[in-house]
C-alpha cells in the first residue's frame, strides 16, 4: 500500500513538473531570417546574450543584448519594439523623417526606446518625453 502512495506522488510530482515546463518561456529558439538581418544591420558589435519566446506571447520573441538592449520580433521577424534601458538605439532602425525631426527640435536627445504600433512610432527620448509618429515618420503629438 505504501508503494502505490509512493509511486502515486512521483507521479503527481511528475504531471506538475511537465505542466510548468510546459507554460515556461523556450530560450535560445532560433529567430526568423529577417530578424537576423535586421540585428546584423544595426546592432553590429553586439553580440546576443539571450533569444526568449513565450515570455509575453508565443508569437513574439525577445532578444536580450549583451550591453542590456532588448529587442521583441513577431513570429515573422519584424521587429516590434526596442528597449535601450536608457542607452541611445542606432538611428538607422527608424524613418529618416523622425530622425530628422527629433534633430530639429530636440536638441541632444537621443531616443531611448521604439515601439512600432500598427499607426505608427511611439519614441521615448532620453529626458523621459513621448514622441508619436505616424507610419510615413510625421509628428503626431509629444506626451510629456
Amino acid at each position: 500500500m505504501r508503494t502505490k502512495q509512493n509511486y502515486s506522488k512521483i507521479l503527481v510530482l511528475t504531471a506538475l513538473l511537465f505542466g510548468f515546463l510546459a507554460n515556461a518561456a523556450t530560450v535560445n529558439p532560433k529567430l526568423p531570417e529577417p530578424a537576423l538581418d535586421f540585428l546584423k544591420m544595426h546592432f553590429t558589435g553586439y553580440s546576443i546574450s539571450q533569444v526568449e519566446t513565450g515570455v509575453i506571447s508565443d508569437n513574439l520573441y525577445r532578444v536580450t543584448l549583451s550591453d542590456g538592449i532588448s529587442i521583441m520580433f513577431d513570429k515573422r521577424g519584424n521587429w516590434k519594439g526596442i528597449n535601450g534601458n536608457y542607452r541611445p538605439l542606432p538611428k538607422t532602425i527608424l524613418p529618416k523623417g523622425i530622425n530628422s525631426h527629433i534633430k530639429d527640435n530636440f536638441k541632444s536627445q537621443m531616443v531611448v526606446k521604439a515601439d512600432k504600433k500598427t499607426w505608427g512610432y511611439k519614441i521615448l527620448l532620453m529626458d523621459g518625453k513621448t514622441v508619436e509618429y505616424n507610419n510615413t515618420g510625421k509628428f503626431l503629438r509629444i506626451n510629456k
